[in-house]
């Protein structure tokens, strides 16, 4: 019925790791109509014991080193997957930040305990999904009753707002003058529009907004250096010796 892959060649081994565990636990799966299906509930709680590892996770405007770091390009993709399938989504939410591995407006976080990505078979045949990794692109197939419609879907976005951060310039006198330190990078921020298409026999029946999506700006912070460096003493000429 649909299929969608991302890359993740420049992922960590950890997060390489956390990306192949969430999406073993997905494959194979089985939605019977009217079952909602909860990633959170399918793939568990990412713990060591389970083999998760620590790699980079986003938290508020900042990207830090969490245990399953990497497990939300795997609920990112099942999304668009399912998404394209015709299949609507009960609950999702976006990051707080933007991810480098899915345009805008096309991710799905999630967290345990917090954000869960969830949708619900309105079909009234069984879905299967199947998931795997290979060379480091990540994939999922939906499958189901090819005949039971002639629709197809795709799915779009649009920035209709850019949030320019603003660099707060802070004078340090604990470093030389003239040094600058960024201590934190500017972030640009986006307002997102998404929208799904439906074609019937090829041609386009309906455009209908799906979600719309605030990525956080972030500001910048420079340290500027005030501190008075020294100039070293000039040595003096040694004297001359009188001539013999």
């Amino acid at each position: 019925m649909s299929t969608y892959s991302t890359n993740f060649a420049s992922s960590t081994s950890g997060r390489a790791a956390n990306i192949e565990l969430s999406t073993k636990a997905i494959n194979g799966k089985v939605l019977m109509p009217g079952e909602t299906f909860s990633y959170n509930e399918v793939v568990g709680e990412r713990t060591r014991a389970r083999g998760y590892q620590d790699a980079g996770v986003i938290v508020g405007n900042k990207v830090e080193n969490g245990l399953g770091g990497g497990i939300c390009q795997t609920s990112s993709t099942l999304y668009q997957a399912v998404i394209r399938s015709g299949l609507k989504s009960v609950e999702r939410y976006n990051h707080s930040l933007t991810v480098g591995y899915l345009p805008k407006g096309f991710d799905a976080t999630v967290s345990w305990g917090g954000p869960d990505y969830k949708f619900k078979n309105t079909y009234d045949f069984p879905i299967y999904i199947e998931g795997y990794c290979s060379n480091r692109n990540l994939v999922f197939n939906v499958y189901g009753d090819t005949t039971a419609s002639n629709k197809t879907y795709d799915f779009t976005s649009e920035v209709y707002e850019t949030l320019t951060p603003n660099t707060q310039t802070i004078q340090d006198p604990n470093l030389p003058e003239g040094q600058t330190v960024t201590e934190k990078a500017p972030t640009t921020g986006y307002r997102v529009k998404t929208y799904l298409h439906t074609y019937e026999n090829g041609a386009l029946v309906k455009t209908e907004q799906i979600s719309n999506d605030t990525y956080q700006k972030v500001d910048g912070v420079v340290k500027v250096g005030t501190k008075k460096v020294q100039a070293p003493p000039i040595a003096e000429p040694p004297a001359q010796q009188p001539e013999e």
